[in-house]
């Protein structure tokens, strides 16, 4: 069986993280996986698609006309001339909400050559005219019909125009167009909101959950404490590619002024120029793995105040080492906290989260290391998920063809 897998990008940040990983996978099976994502941040083995020049014009042009995913035409039939060639059993569809790839063009081609296809739900943006995320807003409009969206400078921002209604229409038409369908949603809570959507018909919608390399993700020793000074602290510490209102910044900047002298906010990843970090302590973004294992080891628990997340990889990361976490109740993040693997919060003030903290030290944070890593270990591990691909594939086609 051979897999052609389109994404945003590879190997780096959660997503290219994942396909790299399921590429790998993948072929453990004995099938024969290629990501394909815009050329410059893919790497070895992966297929480009168009230019960096060509996404610069494509982002340009869907905020002139609030239409991301209607351009890279050239760059699109290109790559469609490559499938031709490579001739997929499956094609395996994850985060395209990069400005890279033309969506008509590609839909036409797999609705023409009656390609089975996957669609993993890293985020809500296949069920939604155009936002990635709505809860925050209380937008519900992708149940029926989109339109007036509140998020029109949000996420893929349009300076002009709201398209979500067609754009909406146009996916709930590629989508009845596809000879076979899988959707994969990465928590029980966007699984949930898929079967309500424009993709419920699918002939196949099932949660594999995103997972995390338990083998990395570990309890570890390491000196971080003494080389960052915070011996005989209680280190609470969250992790973020980069930091914003969305990741919950203002709550955790609010959090770390009212943090007594035994305790520190640590965050990993990037702040916004020129932010006055405060209390907190501010360390650069990393992709070392086996780094971010120390950090999430060190620290007595890990906290996360997105009130919209589709998954949660960093409470996942910081369970498989042993490391409660602290969420709010708000869209997937309840279900990663498993019994005994942390506090659950219903909002996001000092006070209630200081609460929840309290509860953790009164336990002990060292009590909850063997019940987290043991829910990580039953849901987040690599190996059997990926097998769970593996048979969302094998179902969809019918069978194991070319194998």
């Amino acid at each position: 069986m051979k897999v052609i897998r389109i994404n945003a990008i590879y190997a780096k940040s959660s997503t290219g993280r994942t396909a790299l990983q399921l590429d790998e996978g993948l072929k453990k099976h004995g099938i024969e996986s290629k990501t394909a994502c815009p050329a410059g941040l893919g790497g070895e083995g992966t297929i480009a698609v168009g230019s960096p020049a060509d996404v610069r014009i494509h982002s340009l042009e869907a905020r002139l006309f609030g239409d991301p995913g209607y351009h890279s035409r050239p760059a699109t039939r290109r790559f469609l001339r490559r499938l031709e060639e490579e001739r997929p059993d499956i094609v395996h569809l994850h985060n395209l909400h990069g400005n890279f790839i033309d969506l008509p063009m590609l839909f036409g081609w797999l609705s023409e050559n009656r390609v089975p296809t996957v669609v993993t739900l890293h985020d809500c943006w296949w069920f939604t005219g155009r936002c990635c995320h709505y809860t925050v807003d209380g937008c519900f409009g992708w149940e029926k019909a989109c339109g007036s969206c509140p998020r029109l400078k949000k996420d893929i921002p349009s300076w002009f125009f709201d398209r979500s209604s067609r754009m909406l229409a146009d996916k709930e038409k590629w989508f009845g167009s596809l000879d076979k369908l899988a959707v994969i949603g990465v928590s029980d809570w966007i699984t949930g909101e898929a079967k309500r959507s424009i993709l419920k018909n699918a002939d196949i919608i099932e949660r594999v959950y995103n997972w995390v390399d338990t083998d990395v993700f570990r309890p570890t020793q390491s000196d971080i404490r003494k080389e960052y000074g915070l011996e005989g602290k209680f280190i609470l510490l969250g992790v973020s590619y980069g930091w914003t209102a969305a990741k919950g910044l203002n709550e955790l900047k609010a959090l770390s002024e009212a943090l007594p002298e035994d305790m520190r906010l640590v965050l990993i990843g990037g702040l916004p120029a020129g932010y006055d970090a405060g209390e907190i302590i501010n360390v650069p973004v990393t992709d070392d793995q086996r780094r971010l294992a120390e950090w999430y080891s060190a620290a007595d628990a890990c906290i996360s105040l997105s009130p919209e997340e589709s998954f949660g990889k960093v409470s996942a990361e910081a369970l498989s080492c042993g490391t409660p976490i602290i969420v709010l109740d708000s869209t997937a993040s309840p279900e990663l906290a498993g019994e005994g693997c942390g506090e659950v919060i219903e909002d996001a003030s000092p006070k209630t989260v200081m609460t929840a903290v309290s509860r953790i030290r009164q336990k002990g944070a060292g009590n909850y290391r063997a019940g987290c890593r043991e829910f990580a270990e039953r849901n987040f591990e690599m190996e059997s998920n990926i097998a769970r691909i593996c048979d969302i594939y094998r179902r969809l086609t019918g069978g194991d063809r070319g194998n």
